[in-house]
C-alpha cells in the first residue's frame, strides 16, 4: 500500500511538471538551424540584399514580436541571427530610406551629367505626367517599353500621345494606359468610331422603334 502511495506521489510530481513546462513560452527558435545554402542560390532567388561583403535580410518573427536581422556566413553556409525590436528596425529602415532616396537623386543627376540625357525611369515617369517628350526621347522611351514585352501596337499608339502631350502615359506591369483607360481600349475604340475616341465616352446609338413594328 505504501509503495502504491509513493508511485502515485510521483505520477502526480511528474504530471504537475508536464503541466507547468507547457505553460512557460517557448525557447526562440534557432534561425542559425536553417540548412546551408550556397552564395549562388541567394543570387539566383534574390533572397537577400547585398551590403559591402555581406548578405543580409529582415524577417518579421510574429511568435516573439521581434525583427529578426540575419546575414550570411559564408564559412558555414548558414544564416546568423539578430534580434532588434520593431522600434529599432523601423528607426534603421527609416535611416535606409533617407539614405537610399538620397542615392537616387545622386545617381540620375550623375547619369544626366555622364550621358547627358535623362534615364528611361524618367521619361517614363514624365510620360506619365503628361508631359510631351519627342525625338530620341521618345524613340528611347518606345525601346524600353518593346523590352518590358509590351506588345508593339500598343508601345506604337501610346507613344503618339506621348509625343503629342497633354495626356497622362502610364505604365502598370506590363499594360500602358492613356488617362487611366488601357490603350487597347482606346485602340478598339478608334476602330469603332473614329481618330481620337475610345468607345468608353460614346453611347451606343439608338434607334425609336415604329408604331407598327
Amino acid at each position: 500500500m505504501k509503495d502504491r502511495g509513493l508511485l502515485m506521489l510521483a505520477l502526480g510530481g511528474l504530471l504537475a511538471a508536464v503541466y507547468f513546462l507547457s505553460k512557460r513560452k517557448p525557447p526562440p527558435p534557432s534561425y542559425e538551424e536553417s540548412p546551408p545554402i550556397s552564395e549562388e542560390e541567394i543570387n539566383e532567388l534574390g533572397l537577400a540584399m547585398k551590403m559591402g561583403k555581406k548578405y543580409w535580410r529582415c524577417k518579421w518573427d510574429y511568435e516573439h514580436n521581434v525583427y529578426i536581422i540575419q546575414y550570411y556566413d559564408r564559412k558555414t553556409g548558414r544564416w546568423k541571427t539578430r534580434r532588434v525590436t520593431k522600434r529599432q528596425a523601423e528607426r534603421a529602415a527609416r535611416i535606409a530610406g533617407q539614405i537610399w532616396r538620397a542615392l537616387e537623386s545622386v545617381g540620375k543627376k550623375l547619369w544626366e551629367l555622364v550621358f547627358g540625357e535623362k534615364s528611361e525611369e524618367e521619361l517614363e515617369k514624365e510620360a506619365c505626367e503628361g508631359k510631351k517628350i519627342t525625338g530620341e526621347d521618345a524613340d528611347r522611351l518606345l525601346s524600353y517599353w518593346y523590352n518590358l514585352q509590351i506588345p508593339s501596337d500598343q508601345a506604337e499608339y501610346a507613344i503618339k500621345f506621348v509625343k503629342q502631350g497633354g495626356h497622362r502615359v502610364c505604365r502598370k506591369g506590363t499594360k500602358l494606359y492613356i488617362e487611366n483607360i488601357p490603350v487597347e481600349v482606346w485602340m478598339r475604340g478608334e476602330y469603332l468610331y473614329g481618330p481620337g475616341t475610345t468607345g468608353v465616352f460614346r453611347l451606343p446609338h439608338l434607334t425609336v422603334a415604329s408604331k407598327n413594328g
